[in-house]
């Protein structure tokens, strides 16, 4: 029997978490609460999230979060694909891919021409072959944590050249509400907030493989006299931490990477999550 396709309603929730929990098959229950402020929360607008359906209930979901970038005084809408969900009984069936096409479809029938994503080795070939394309890696930085910090001296002056900030690119659009949204309503994530007036950072702490990973989640350094402050601050949330190691995300040539580069933080190759 082929699956009915229809838009969710808020209604779904609870055959929704349902789904998501059968598909992923790890045994860990998925809380409605997450699930809301993901996709109803969000200061850019609810996502779009199309399910499929049969006669026993839902067996598919695909859902875009909704995002907005900045380029100068550009606003350019977005979508993420976020959550996607199959049934154990219908997959291999081509509903991933169905569910993809049809909910792309309607993203470009609502003016929305920007989809990007950071999809892992595994689903990655499923998306190029859909007709994505690989657009970059997105650079890793890395440094020693609080437990093995040193004091380091200021960066060689080629090195903060070769990422002396640049504003003619992408940047999210901090809409009113943005930073509280993101990262004080998160339900069951913790980040810590340290800052000098408008210049500060955002940290958050995890477990990852047995070592504390201090991950920076987002630089605040609203102009390019302001790097070496953020870059302070920085280094003050890195030492302070017990972290074996801290890691962060910032493109060649923004002022994020610059910040990074002041803070003691160097590129870890080509490694990092693919743009598509």
């Amino acid at each position: 029997m082929s699956a009915r396709v229809r838009p969710a309603t808020p209604e779904d929730l609870p055959a929704i978490v349902e789904l998501m929990e059968a598909s992923l098959g790890d045994g860990m229950p998925r809380k409605p609460e997450f699930y809301l402020w993901k996709h109803h929360h969000n200061p850019f607008g609810s996502s779009l999230v199309l399910l499929a359906e049969d006669d026993e209930g839902l067996v598919g979901l695909r859902a875009m979060m909704r995002w907005r970038f900045r380029l100068g005084d550009q606003l350019i809408d977005a979508v993420r694909p976020v959550d996607t969900a199959t049934h154990p009984r219908f997959q291999r069936r081509g509903l991933f891919t169905r569910l993809t096409h049809e909910v792309l479809g309607v993203l470009a029938e609502n003016g929305v021409r920007l989809v990007f994503n950071t999809p892992n080795d595994k689903s990655r070939p499923g998306y190029l072959k859909m007709g994505w394309q690989t657009v970059g890696v997105m650079p890793l930085w890395v440094r020693p944590g609080g437990r093995f910090a040193v004091r380091g001296g200021r960066a060689r002056e080629g090195g903060v050249k070769l990422v002396t900030p640049r504003d003619d690119r992408l940047q999210t659009d901090r809409v009113a509400g943005y930073l509280d949204w993101r990262y004080r309503q998160a339900p069951d994530l913790t980040y810590r907030v340290l800052g000098d007036g408008d210049v500060g950072v955002i940290v958050r702490d995890r477990d990852r493989g047995g070592r504390n990973e201090l991950t920076v989640v987002d630089v605040a350094a609203p102009t390019r006299a302001s790097v070496p402050l953020a870059a302070s601050v920085l280094r003050r949330a890195v030492r302070g931490s017990s972290s074996d190691y801290a890691l962060a995300m910032a493109a060649p040539g923004t002022r994020e990477a610059a910040v990074l580069a002041l803070a003691g933080f160097v590129p870890a190759g080509r490694r990092g999550p693919h743009l598509v």
